[in-house]
């Protein structure tokens, strides 16, 4: 995500908006009563694994707490599979709650 994406979820916060990652429930329901699918198809529904979502949000973290991005996706197309790589720094560690870098289960 570009910085100037970073900061405009970071302008969003301080004026009152509440951001955060959707539950797995949240996106399910969402991705039923919201996407345009054709009829009938609604069982390609892209799932993200809880795992995933964990990571989203430790990334959320870094971005309101203003830190480089700890987590690196990488995809070529989209019929690819999506890698992710977590880049911890020593900042990570200092400010992010212990509870969320436990959560992702990677420390």
């Amino acid at each position: 995500m570009d910085e100037q994406n970073r900061q405009g979820l970071r302008d969003l916060i301080k004026s009152g908006v509440t951001v955060q990652i959707m539950t797995t429930p949240e996106y399910d329901y969402c991705w039923r009563n919201f996407v345009n699918y054709p009829p009938g198809k609604d069982t390609h529904c892209p799932m993200y694994p809880p795992l995933w979502m964990k990571l989203y949000a430790l990334e959320l973290h870094c971005i309101i707490l203003s830190l480089p991005p700890c987590l690196m996706i990488s995809r070529r197309c989209q019929k690819q599979l999506t890698w992710y790589r977590l880049n911890l720094q020593n900042c990570h560690y200092q400010q992010i709650p212990h509870h969320i870098l436990l959560a992702t289960v990677w420390i």
